[in-house]
Order: C-alpha cells, then sequence, then structure tokens
C-alpha cells in the first residue's frame, strides 16, 4: 500500500469542510459523490461555494481507493489536514462502505487493453463451396474470451490452416521480441 498524496490545493478544499454550516450540506456532498459515481450523474445540487470542499473530497476519496488504503489511513489523513469529529466520522463511514465502489469505478478509468482469458476452437470442414464444386478444406472456428474493464466479451474467428500458422508465428516472434527487450534491459 502506497501513501496517500494529496495537492496543497485539495489540503485547502479539507480545511473548509469544518466551516459548512450544516451537516445536511456534508451528506448531499457525499450523496452527490456516490450518485454521479453509481449512475454518472446526480439530481442533488451542490452549492457553488462548496466547489472546492466537493473536488477535495472526491480526489480524497479516489486517492485512497487507488492506493488501496486502509480505514486507519484515511482517517489519519483527515486527521492531518484538521477535519473535525462529524464531518470525520461520516467521510470515514462513507469510504468504508463504499471502497469497493470506488475502487471499481477507479477500474473503468483510463485506457487499458483487453486481456485474453481463455479460447475455446473447433475444426470444421467445408465440403462444398458456394460455386458448387467439392473443397473440404478445414476451417477452425476460433472464441475468444477476453476481459475487457472487468466485463468478459467473446471474439469469434474463422481461420484456415495457413492464416492460424501465420498468426502462431507472429505470437512467437512477439514473445522474443520481449525475452529480447527484458534480456537487454537486465
Amino acid at each position: 500500500m502506497d501513501v496517500i498524496n494529496i495537492s496543497q490545493k485539495c489540503t485547502i478544499g479539507l480545511n473548509k469542510i469544518n466551516s459548512i454550516d450544516r451537516q445536511d450540506e456534508l451528506k448531499n456532498i457525499c450523496k452527490f459523490i456516490l450518485q454521479s459515481i453509481v449512475s454518472g450523474g446526480s439530481n442533488i445540487v451542490i452549492d457553488k461555494r462548496y466547489d472546492d470542499i466537493l473536488a477535495s473530497i472526491s480526489t480524497v476519496l479516489f486517492e485512497a481507493a487507488r492506493v488501496q488504503s486502509t480505514i486507519e489511513q484515511f482517517k489519519s489523513l483527515l486527521i492531518e489536514n484538521n477535519v473535525n469529529n462529524e464531518p470525520l466520522e461520516l467521510l470515514v463511514t462513507l469510504f468504508e462502505q463504499h471502497r469497493e465502489t470506488f475502487i471499481q469505478s477507479l477500474s473503468t478509468i483510463g485506457i487499458s487493453f483487453p486481456s485474453i482469458v481463455d479460447i475455446d476452437w473447433r475444426l470444421d470442414y467445408v465440403v462444398r463451396s458456394k460455386e458448387g464444386g467439392k473443397e473440404n478444406s478445414p476451417l477452425f472456428l476460433i472464441t475468444l474470451h477476453v476481459i475487457d474493464h472487468n466485463l468478459i466479451r467473446y471474439v469469434d474467428l474463422i481461420a484456415t490452416e495457413g492464416e492460424l500458422q501465420d498468426l502462431l508465428s507472429k505470437v512467437k516472434d512477439a514473445v522474443k521480441q520481449v525475452d529480447r527487450v527484458i534480456s537487454n534491459n537486465i
């Protein structure tokens, strides 16, 4: 687990939490953040004077989730930034109850490539062509199971034996190139 690093601007926003007049306002800010994460938007209207606080709370919650922070680490960060008792307990409870939601939300942000997690294949023979003649050629029906942003997708391919051998050759070349790069960096 890494240390939670926040900017000076975020620190200033956290210090303003104690100046919120009513706890209802802080609860609304927390609801706004959760609704925005879960559904992509919120029907709660936040007063413009709380924009810094909203940004700071969001930053701290996501940063703590990004580094897989414990509840104790999160709480100590808030204490270090002079967040008082009632707001402190509210934010710690929010993080504790919805930590996995923040982590899950982070997994959908950014650029990532799908990963192949399984492969199914089947060999079929084409007995006749559409022109009416006999062909008797093998075709491979391949289904790649890929995970993309925590969702499993299926990619279907059809390949001849030659195309499959070309693909295998290219994959072997890529593996050799990676091995060369790794061995040069050691």
